[in-house]
């Protein structure tokens, strides 16, 4: 019985690896817009990452919630960001931190979430946690001349080496 148990956990972590149901039971993973719900890793140059965050559920009581987040580009901290509001469900972006269109942007992103409900009107923290995930800004590809263009580049050069060619032949 634990062997199954153990392997039914290892392939939910092979399956389901960035999104975080941390021991609070916050769920957060990046997403392409505010209000998307569908999970995505992968990001081109040019696009602007959102980060979906869905706290537990509610403390009783009158609250407010609280998500803090640093963003990390491999291990070099680039932006925090805090969120509050009388809700349980964020979207946080970061369109106004950087140009996701540079290529210093490209590479794996790791985004460390804290997230608090407060008593209303005080500073007492009702319940608390934390979660995190990580998405990729694909870098620029390396153009590739297209097929044609190297034929065409080769025939042109061809004709032109044969041709001066034929001129030294005919003027010796």
């Amino acid at each position: 019985m634990n062997k199954i148990l153990i392997s039914a956990v290892a392939v939910m972590f092979f399956l389901f690896p960035c999104i975080s149901f941390a021991d609070s039971g916050i769920v957060i993973y990046p997403v392409k817009s505010e209000m998307a719900t569908e999970p995505n890793w992968d990001f081109k140059l040019g696009e602007i990452p959102y980060l979906y965050v869905k706290l537990p559920e509610a403390p009783e009581g009158y609250w407010t919630s609280r998500v803090e987040s640093d963003w990390y580009l491999g291990s070099s901290l680039k932006a925090e960001d805090s969120s509050y509001g009388l809700k349980q469900t964020y979207w946080i972006d970061l369109s106004g931190t950087y140009d996701w269109s540079d290529p210093s942007n490209a590479g794996k992103w790791t985004i460390d979430a804290d997230w608090y409900y407060f008593r209303i009107g005080s500073s007492q923290v009702l319940d608390s946690g934390e979660g995190s995930t990580w998405f990729n800004i694909a870098g620029s590809p390396t153009s590739v001349p297209e097929p044609i263009s190297t034929i065409l580049f080769v025939a042109g050069g061809s004709v032109l080496g044969a041709r001066r060619l034929i001129k030294r032949r005919h003027l010796s």
